[in-house]
């Protein structure tokens, strides 16, 4: 399996704090031409995007040290009127967990653990803790169960604060999903046990141990944790798209308390200090080339996947990426390390599609040129083939949505709030098979026709899709 687009689902809510490494660049490695027609049709392109969808947030390109675009969209408080602006914070979710792994090849350099050791060195008490590793957590091969499952998200649980020690135990107790070392699966709970890790070996908080071994050396002044209760300035707050609310949006706050992330994906960030982050990766200021080289590594066969980074090559330049996503954020960073080229892109609205994004900047830069969104029309069919679309459809135990039928129009229900909550969502048809949402950016297409209906509906967000299979 491939670590791509076809990892993502916006309706399973255990991607709160979770990733994807898709990208879709399809550019040729010539240099750039880094002057003004690049900026303009960067902005160009990105205010199709703020018009179309709209895109709120920020978005930086940068190539051999050179900051080539730099810019902020839309909203950082849509009740206080606040715009985003390029030095906005950003809440970077699953983006966390680079700077988790960082953390930890810290401590192998100082001879303080090695990423062979078992966790039952550091962990003693977890069970079968003597057959998982250290690296086995880094590249998602423990075969642990995840914690952030759709009845916790959906739950008033979720708004609790929790501490790391309270964040085990929704899953120690749970049985492994697989055997430690066998397969990949991305699982969130990893990177908890990482940050314990981290906590138990340095004898500081993990938050204090990344800050004082990270952000104050490399000078990111404007990182740090829990945006949703730290008192920093110039924060941005996380929105879904709304047929109510203010200007068409609803605020997450309040769904989620942060700390549900901790070291998996808590932290927050604004353009510069993840460029900042960039080059001292990119200069060996953090790390050693030999510790970088294991984490750019992918220790499992088709995982593409390394430590806390996903891995691909694209037209000869290798991709170094990760992106994140919760209730009203969505954020990569993707790092072509061979060229030096970083592209970040940082949301504080649902449904953004930040890798196609990334990935028509890249082609800015090279090709001079970027695919024009999509724009769906709303067309005229029979009526009577609705009927065969209205049911269940089922992604995995938990995650599911509900097509239903009244008055001659679809309609998605589900519980889950990576869409609005609690409100009736209209779908209508493109085409004969396929239905879009006219406020969020997503669409459905229904498929395999049998005796009347149909028996999968592929989710997309973007050109982002996971199928879903009836279940009634």
């Amino acid at each position: 399996m491939r670590f791509s687009k076809k990892c993502i689902s916006v309706f399973v809510a255990s991607l709160i704090i979770t990733t994807s490494l898709g990208i879709n660049v399809s550019a040729s490695t010539t240099l750039p031409q880094k002057d003004n027609n690049t900026k303009k049709l960067m902005n160009e392109y990105m205010n199709e995007l703020k018009k179309q969808y709209p895109f709120n947030g920020a978005v930086l390109v940068s190539q051999k040290g050179k900051i080539i675009f730099r810019q902020a969209y839309g909203k950082a408080d849509f009740e206080k009127n606040i715009p985003n602006t390029p030095d906005t914070k950003f809440s970077i979710a699953s983006v966390s967990k680079q700077f988790t792994a960082v953390g930890i090849m810290i401590l192998q350099e100082r001879g303080e653990l090695n990423v062979k050791d078992p966790l039952s060195n550091y962990l003693p008490d977890y069970p079968n803790g003597d057959k998982i590793t250290i690296e086995n957590l880094l590249t998602h091969t423990s075969g642990l169960a995840e914690y952030l499952t759709n009845e916790l998200l959906t739950s008033n649980a979720s708004k609790n604060k929790y501490t790391p020690e309270e964040i085990i135990t929704l899953f120690k107790d749970k049985p492994s999903v697989f055997e430690t070392g066998t397969k990949f699966k991305y699982c969130n709970s990893n990177y908890i046990l990482l940050g314990s890790i981290i906590e138990k070996v340095s004898g500081m908080k993990y938050e204090d141990f990344l800050t004082n071994n990270i952000f104050k050396p490399l000078k990111m002044k404007n990182t740090g944790f829990y945006l949703d209760t730290s008192n920093t300035s110039k924060k941005s707050n996380a929105y879904l798209r709304s047929n109510t609310g203010a200007q068409n949006v609803i605020t997450t706050k309040g769904y989620i308390n942060h700390t549900l992330g901790y070291a998996a994906g808590g932290m927050y960030s604004t353009l510069d200090d993840l460029y900042l982050w960039h080059r001292a990766l990119s200069d060996e200021k953090i790390l050693t080339k030999e510790s970088l080289a294991q984490v750019y590594k992918e220790y499992l066969p088709g995982s593409n996947y390394g430590y806390g980074v996903g891995l691909d090559v694209i037209n000869g330049q290798k991709c170094i990426a990760h992106m994140g996503t919760m209730p009203g954020v969505n954020t990569i960073i993707s790092r072509y390390i061979d060229e030096d080229t970083c592209i970040v892109v940082l949301s504080n609205l649902a449904q953004i599609d930040v890798d196609k994004i990334q990935s028509n900047l890249y082609s800015i830069l090279h090709q001079g040129k970027y695919e024009k969104p999509k724009q769906f029309t709303e067309v005229s069919i029979d009526p009577q083939i609705l009927d065969s679309y209205t049911g269940k459809y089922e992604f995995s135990p938990g995650v599911s949505f509900e097509i239903v039928k009244k008055d001659s129009s679809l309609f998605l229900v589900t519980d889950n709030f990576m869409i609005s909550p609690n409100e009736t969502n209209a779908i209508y048809p493109c085409s004969q098979t396929r239905f879009f949402h006219k406020v969020e950016n997503l669409n459905i297409e229904f498929k395999d026709i049998s005796n009347g209906k149909a028996q999968n509906a592929m989710l997309n967000v973007g050109d982002s899709g996971v199928e879903f299979k009836r279940i009634n």
